[in-house]
């Protein structure tokens, strides 16, 4: 069974400005509840966000309209398109579902170039930060999600890669044994293939293979990984990426007020210590 998870914004006149519609297929551990929640923002702006268990929006030629009861919310794209995000930190479209790679079917405005010169954003600023605040997604930043409706259908793999040799406090050395466990929520990719790269600054110096079937799969890097790359693969399709770093060490230049003295003029002047920290190896 599945729940769509809605989060739409308009304007008075129940013209979208930014839309979202997550198809979530309910697992045992997932609440099979109704929610409709709506507000007001900013700027006479409003909100809905729904969890239900069927669509609400039907799309005719160029045309979404979003049935809420006795209320229609409208939408006209120019243009649309079907892509795969994945996790990686170079990754450039916008993923509600930080730890899940996911289908999305994108839907443009019309209006969208309109939509996002600098006098619009300017006029709006109340209204970019009431929704950064309220929902976490900052328009300002993510300028292409103005004037879009999005579908998202996640990919249920759930993947956790983690150190098993991580040192012991003040042990001088760098973890290199590494677990790879994968929880397939549906068991709809026993017979898939997982490839896992390791990399150096610019080049992929290891690769192992396993079946995603195993569950866990334990190896030995040759070097401490400045990143890792996990691709799986539904015959010819690629389901699933991550690719992170990891940050070894962090340095600050800090200014400590250590106190002050009293000048000859009566003035008061702080005495600053500069130092240099650096936490990691």
């Amino acid at each position: 069974m599945k729940k769509y998870k809605y989060l739409l914004i308009c304007d008075r006149r129940n013209n979208l400005i930014y839309g979202e519609c997550i198809e979530w297929e309910l697992s045992k551990f997932d609440r099979d509840n109704i929610d409709i929640i709506s507000g007001k923002l900013k700027k006479k702006y409003k909100y809905y966000i729904m969890s239900i268990n069927e669509e609400i929006h039907t799309v005719n030629n160029q045309n979404i309209t979003f049935s809420l009861g006795d209320e229609k919310i409208l939408f006209t794209f120019s243009e649309s398109f079907q892509d795969t995000i994945y996790l990686s930190d170079d990754e450039e479209l916008y993923n509600p579902l930080i730890d899940h790679c996911t289908d999305i079917n994108i839907y443009l405005n019309d209006k969208k170039s309109e939509l996002l010169n600098l006098e619009w954003l300017k006029e709006n600023k109340s209204l970019i930060d009431d929704v950064e605040k309220r929902f976490n997604i900052n328009l300002e930043k993510n300028q292409e999600l103005i004037g879009s409706f999005s579908v998202y259908n996640p990919i249920r793999l759930l993947i956790k890669i983690r150190f098993t040799d991580k040192p012991r406090k003040n042990e001088d050395k760098l973890p290199k044994s590494l677990q790879v466990s994968i929880l397939d929520e549906f068991d709809l990719y026993k017979d898939t293939c997982a490839k896992i790269n390791i990399w150096d600054k610019d080049d992929i110096i290891q690769t192992e293979f396993f079946k995603t079937s195993e569950k866990i799969f334990d190896f030995i890097a040759k070097e401490y990984p400045h990143k890792i790359e996990l691709i799986i693969m539904d015959k010819d399709r690629k389901i699933y990426k991550s690719k992170h770093g990891f940050v070894r060490s962090i340095n600050f230049d800090v200014n400590i007020i250590a106190g002050s003295v009293r000048l000859e003029n009566g003035k008061t002047k702080s005495l600053i210590h500069n130092t240099k920290l650096s936490v990691g190896s």
